[in-house]
């Protein structure tokens, strides 16, 4: 009998909750979409424009698609025959049913988001235009609102081009009705008066609503990106200021740190203690075992000396087998001798890697502020003699 053994995946297969809505968003996305950001957290998803726009148009298109439904039997019940009715109707049901060949189109195709987009807008503009047409085609006509709405959606989802073009497209249709109204053409009128005042006040809150739903979309991804880009920025800054092996603090944070330590020992009349550490014999044994083993034993290392200090002291890398270590705000000398014989202690006790036992010695340089100096140069200058010193000795 074989028994499998409960990973963690069969536990969140069984706790999470699938959402049928996000499965099929999922399901429309292009592969090309899925593969690119498979390996990414659903945090950073949102800062990526590619699938952020798909996820965005495609619940346009699924709410403008139940929207059509609704206008379709209203504008049908309330129009002034059922034959007028039936052709307003047709406008609707023709706009859902080209939405949804568009979303199968791209799905299929593996489209770009901008089609999406645009095909949306041509969508839009062409059923709000023939819709206005069978209202009267003048300047009262209920869905003249959403017009608004053609450049503004551009703009955002298909970038400044497209938003300006289409901004032109739009006016051009305004100057367009501001021609043809004296004109009198003899356009078909599918409600009453009193009907088509009520569909004003809708058409106005339609608008008003689509551009504060464009609106927040931009307010929220602006958001998400400004998050993004700070967090990003607070990675830069940490990866630029500390060991990318150890997680130590590299030579500029240990300058920068050192003679912040130096100028309060100067300032409040106590102690900083600053200590070189060179490990013993590291070079044969990285030679011998290998870069990956020699890493390891950095690693650990560097693990045994972060805890042998105090959080508000620093603890250095500074480069191949070499650390130091700030000790900040010292009131006796005994507490930094204290420090650095702990850490040679710990630096003794050996250790086993891939199952290689190791005992990773190390020699330490310690210099005290401002006993050995009231300048930085001339206290890394004791600590390195000293951290020599101690090396020759063992030899």
């Amino acid at each position: 009998m074989i028994i499998k053994n409960k990973t963690a995946d069969d536990d969140l297969a069984l706790t999470v909750k699938v959402n049928p809505v996000s499965q099929l968003l999922e399901w429309f996305l292009p592969e090309y979409i899925k593969q690119s950001y498979s390996h990414k957290k659903k945090d950073q998803l949102r800062s990526d424009n590619e699938y952020t726009r798909s996820i965005l148009i495609l619940s346009i298109y699924g709410v403008t698609g139940l929207i059509s439904i609704i206008a379709a039997i209203y504008w049908y019940s309330i129009a002034i025959s059922p034959s007028l009715g039936m052709m307003g109707a047709w406008i609707y049901i023709a706009l859902m049913i080209a939405l949804i060949m568009g979303a199968f189109i791209f799905k299929i195709f593996n489209l770009s988001t901008l089609f999406l987009g645009h095909f949306y807008t041509i969508c839009s503009f062409l059923n709000i235009g023939v819709s206005n047409m069978l209202m009267g085609f003048n300047w009262t006509s209920p869905n003249l609102a959403a017009m608004i709405f053609i450049p503004t959606w551009t703009l955002l989802i298909c970038g400044k081009k497209y938003g300006l073009a289409w901004s032109v497209i739009t006016a051009l249709y305004f100057v367009a009705l501001y021609f043809i109204e004296p004109l009198q053409l003899n356009f078909p009128v599918l409600f009453d008066n009193q009907t088509l005042a009520q569909l004003r006040i809708s058409g106005w809150l339609s608008a008003i609503g689509l551009l504060t739903l464009c609106l927040y979309i931009f307010q929220d991804n602006y958001s998400s990106l400004n998050i993004f880009l700070e967090q990003e920025r607070e990675r830069f800054k940490h990866e630029s200021l500390h060991d990318p092996l150890t997680g130590l603090a590299n030579r500029t944070l240990f300058h920068k740190r050192a003679t912040i330590a130096l100028d309060h020992a100067l300032e409040e009349n106590c102690k900083a203690g600053i200590l070189y550490i060179d490990l013993d014999k590291f070079k044969p044994i990285n030679d011998l075992h290998g870069h990956h083993i020699g890493d390891k034993l950095l690693q650990a290392v560097a693990e045994r000396i972060r805890t042998s200090i105090r959080s508000s002291d620093t603890a250095a890398r500074l480069g191949g087998d070499e650390f130091a270590v700030i000790l900040f705000g010292v009131a006796e000398i005994e507490s930094i001798d204290y420090v650095a014989e702990k850490i040679k202690h710990s630096l003794n006790e050996p250790l086993t890697i891939d199952g290689i036992d190791l005992i990773p010695s190390g020699s330490i340089g310690l210099a005290i502020a401002p006993t050995d100096g009231k300048n930085l140069d001339d206290i890394l200058r004791s600590a390195d003699t000293a951290m020599y010193q101690a090396k020759n000795e063992k030899r």
